[in-house]
C-alpha cells in the first residue's frame, strides 16, 4: 500500500505545529512540512522531511510547482495569524 502525500504549510506556526505532529504519528501517512525558518522543532521532529519555502506574493508560481512537481495527494494550509482572544 502506497502512503498518502502530505504536505503541511506553515508547519513552525501554532496550528501548523500541532496538525504536523498529529499526522506524523499516523504510519500510513508520509508526510512533509515547509517553514520559513528552520528551528529546533523541525529538527527534532521533521529534519528530513522540511521544504524550506516562505509564502509571500511572488512565491505563488513556486508554490504550484512545489505541490505539482511532488505530486502530493493533500496539501494543508496552516499559514496565518491564529488569535487565541479574537473577541477580546
Amino acid at each position: 500500500m502506497n502512503k498518502k502525500k502530505i504536505l503541511v504549510l506553515g508547519a513552525n506556526g501554532m496550528l501548523g505545529k500541532m496538525v504536523s505532529l498529529y499526522l506524523k504519528d499516523n504510519e500510513d501517512l508520509d508526510v512533509k512540512v515547509t517553514s520559513r525558518a528552520k528551528n529546533t522543532f523541525l529538527d527534532n521532529f521533521f529534519k528530513d522531511s522540511t521544504l524550506d519555502f516562505e509564502i509571500t506574493e511572488e512565491y505563488k508560481n513556486t508554490l504550484n510547482k512545489l505541490v505539482t512537481n511532488n505530486d502530493f495527494d493533500v496539501v494543508i494550509n496552516c499559514i496565518g495569524v491564529i488569535k487565541p482572544k479574537i473577541d477580546e
